[in-house]
């Protein structure tokens, strides 16, 4: 996603905003709704996820694209066509 965001921010391109919206649709799928505040790092063919401590790099990663994604400058009442996220 940070590196979607990046390319975003240089070309404006909507291919770009598509991809961020994608990996962020992605990242969610490791949230924990069970547990807020928390995620799982690995997801098993069967889509369960398995059970052991999430490394603190996650957390970093996670963060600084979020971070990323949140400093994106946008312009009032411009979108990304065919989404909601703002240009």
């Amino acid at each position: 996603m940070k590196a979607a965001v990046s390319r975003y921010a240089r070309t404006g391109a909507d291919n770009e905003g598509r991809e961020i919206i994608d990996a962020y649709r992605g990242l969610e799928k490791y949230f924990l709704a069970d547990r807020p505040a928390l995620w799982a790092d690995k997801m098993l063919k069967d889509g369960a996820f398995l059970e052991e401590l999430v490394p603190a790099s996650s957390f970093y990663h996670i963060s600084c694209a979020i971070n990323e994604l949140l400093n994106l400058k946008v312009a009032e009442g411009s979108v990304v066509p065919g989404t909601d996220l703002p240009r």
